[in-house]
């Protein structure tokens, strides 16, 4: 038996907690991702456990939405 899509229904709940699912924080708004003043365009995230070379699209889980964001 074949199932189309017509025939599947996937109900969400409101709140993502229920299904084991945390917000993300990018590191563009995160209070941990700050310029690195080499002349370049380039980030750094000052956490101790963050990731080594950020891009703005990336996340982690040690991630802190910026005051005001």
């Amino acid at each position: 038996m074949k199932i189309t899509m017509e025939q599947v229904t996937i109900q969400i709940p409101d709140r993502p907690e229920l299904l084991g699912l945390a917000p993300v924080v990018r590191c563009r708004e995160c209070k941990y991702y700050y310029p690195q003043n080499r002349g370049v365009e380039s980030w750094v995230c000052e956490h101790a456990f963050g990731l080594p070379d950020p891009q703005d699209h990336d996340f982690c889980s040690y991630g802190e939405r910026r005051e005001g964001r």
